[in-house]
């Protein structure tokens, strides 16, 4: 999956999460959050650091990071089974995933944040008391949203488990008030930076009246069954039913049935989950990514079915085999699908998509037009997935001149006036106006020596001297999009 898909592909969005990892690396830190928001904090970003000590290139850290963060739960999940029902039976959980769709994990993968939090609340399985297991839920739902699917799970901690007692009940109450004024503060601290709105979170009838007729194609990639919902969920469903033992578990599994399906359809609800295209880098299916996780963990916990308890010890080399087959064959779906780049429609997709190798081309491309032309400084256009090109080109082509965007610059300290990063005092005497759709008679009178070039559309060289970037951005009325990026 990695060498694929992760280790191959990136988006604009990733390209910032680089930047992060790049950042504190090198002990700059500008954000805890994804830069440019005030929500979904870099874990990803974090654990990619070492690696970066270790000289490994910062695309790959970051990829190799989220790679491990969405994986662990899955081998934890085999870990539990194996403890508790013998290496073979422990397996079960992987097979039940391998039902859910190729873009579910190809989603997993994306080094977006789509599963730190889901990453925090499977560690409740890793710890031995309630309390505990119960505030990593909180936190790992506070990080991320769409881990609030993982909550089901509470219900086996409680059977396998203490219940919480009225003294580790205040504390983990206490830590609760803590751990949310803490997260609340850091909101506060860095939404004046931010230049993307924070979700609502409040429930709209509207929007759910809207979203409840189209739920199938909110929940295609991580159902796969579009054209039929109610038939996809059965199938899930049955295959849990069937491969779990009943008898004795019969309240948990209900509890987790009722729970997931309660909470799926409460948060058609929620605006944030109109935020997606059909396309994997931008799905709606992430809202809904930790469905499929909360169910391998119910599997972890609950005993085999005797059918399957009584096949996998009678005929444990054929089990092993079955299993082995059904792997490689949705290895193979993975690599089909990515091979052919099925991620989706990408009309009107708010990321730009790249294979590394495409990336590293364009960057080549604009390196040797940039020392072709003496350029200094590359200001980027309006479109507001240029992260690519202003923030990863420089991780292919180190020696690039300095790149910002007139429009949504993600890294808000290069407005600081007070900041040395501050990019008006910038006299960069020679500036590539990349994708600007600017007026070409308007740039030749402002600037006679200036060259329109069919560099990337609408792009112009303009020798500027000793000007700084503000007094160029004043020249073309650009000092509003500087100064107002908010969307």
């Amino acid at each position: 999956m990695f060498v694929v898909f992760s280790g191959n592909y990136t988006d604009s969005d990733q390209c910032v999460m680089w930047q992060m990892a790049q950042d504190y690396a090198n002990f700059e830190f500008h954000s805890p959050f994804f830069y440019g928001q005030a929500y979904n904090l870099g874990i990803e970003a974090f654990f990619a650091v070492p690696l970066i000590w270790l000289h490994v290139p910062v695309y790959y850290a970051v990829a190799i990071s989220t790679f491990v963060i969405s994986t662990l739960p899955w081998i934890w999940m085999y870990n539990i089974g194996r403890e508790e029902w013998g290496p073979n039976l422990g397996l079960i959980p992987l097979l039940i995933g391998l039902c859910f769709p190729v873009a579910f994990w190809q989603q997993g993968l994306l080094a977006r944040g789509f599963v730190q939090g889901i990453f925090i609340v499977a560690l409740a399985f890793k710890v031995k008391s309630n309390m505990w297991a119960f505030v990593l839920m909180y936190l790992g739902t506070l990080i991320n949203p769409n881990a609030i699917f993982m909550s089901p799970i509470l219900f086996l901690k409680l059977d396998n488990f203490n219940y919480i007692t009225l003294k580790n009940g205040f504390i983990a109450l206490v830590m609760f008030g803590l751990i949310y004024q803490g997260y609340h503060l850091l909101e506060q601290t860095y939404l004046p930076f931010s230049i993307h709105p924070n979700p609502r979170k409040s429930f709209g009838w509207e929007i759910f009246n809207e979203n409840i007729n189209r739920i199938e194609f909110l929940w295609n990639q991580i159902i796969g069954v579009q054209e039929n919902l109610v038939l996809g969920i059965l199938l899930i469903f049955s295959a849990i039913w069937v491969l779990l033992k009943q008898e004795k578990s019969i309240f948990n599994p209900l509890l987790f049935t009722l729970g997931i399906l309660i909470l799926g359809v409460v948060s058609l609800g929620m605006e944030k989950v109109n935020d997606g295209r059909d396309n994997v880098f931008y799905s709606y299916g992430r809202y809904f990514m930790a469905i499929p996780v909360a169910i391998g963990f119910m599997a972890a916990n609950s005993r085999a079915s005797n059918f399957i308890f009584k096949f996998v010890t009678k005929y444990p080399l054929l089990f092993n085999m079955t299993v082995c087959f059904l792997i490689l064959v949705k290895g193979y779906f993975f690599w089909n699908d990515t091979k052919g780049e099925k991620f989706g429609s990408d009309k009107d997709s708010p990321v730009m998509v790249f294979q590394y190798h495409s990336l590293q081309l364009e960057a080549k491309k604009l390196k040797q037009f940039c020392d072709k032309e003496k350029i200094q400084t590359v200001l980027y256009g309006y479109h507001f997935f240029r992260e690519c090109g202003s923030i990863g080109f420089s991780y292919f082509e180190p020696s690039l001149p300095f790149s910002t965007r007139i429009f949504f610059e993600r890294r808000t300290w290069l407005n600081d006036s007070y900041s040395k990063f501050y990019r008006y005092n910038i006299v960069p005497q020679k500036v590539l106006l990349y994708d600007l759709y600017l007026d070409s008679n308007d740039v030749k009178r402002k600037f006679p020596e200036s060259n329109q070039t069919n560099f990337g559309a609408r792009s112009f060289v303009i020798p500027t001297g000793n000007q700084t970037l503000k007094q160029i951005a004043d020249k073309l009325k650009l000092v509003k999009k500087f100064e107002n990026p908010q969307i």
